[in-house]
């Protein structure tokens, strides 16, 4: 173990730290948070919903677990094309394909 974290700090005294790596944290930081907001404001329409849609819990409970196994379902996909295009390539795209569908 202690092998590892030495080749670990050898490795960041080489490349260094620097503004670059603060503005990533932030961004996939704050990305990070926007999924799980998204995903947890289901609990918050759930309630309401049942009663303006006369929903059974089924169908409460399918809805609430749609955005979870959306997630699930489809971060292998994302793990392949990352692998195979980048990540940098992966975050502009997608981050691009974000801001603009709300427009549509």
């Amino acid at each position: 173990m202690n092998m590892q974290l030495n080749e670990f700090d050898t490795v960041m005294e080489q490349i260094g730290f620097g503004k670059v790596h603060c503005y990533i944290m932030l961004t996939l930081g704050l990305l990070q948070m926007l999924t799980i907001h998204e995903t947890m404001g289901m609990g918050i329409i759930a309630p309401s919903a049942v009663c303006d849609l006369r929903m059974s819990l089924v169908q409460l409970s399918t809805i609430t677990a749609a955005a979870f196994l959306g997630i699930i379902c489809s971060s292998y996909f994302w793990g392949y094309i990352t692998d195979k295009m980048g990540r940098r390539w992966i975050l502009l795209h997608t981050i691009s394909i974000m801001l603009l569908v709300p427009a549509l």
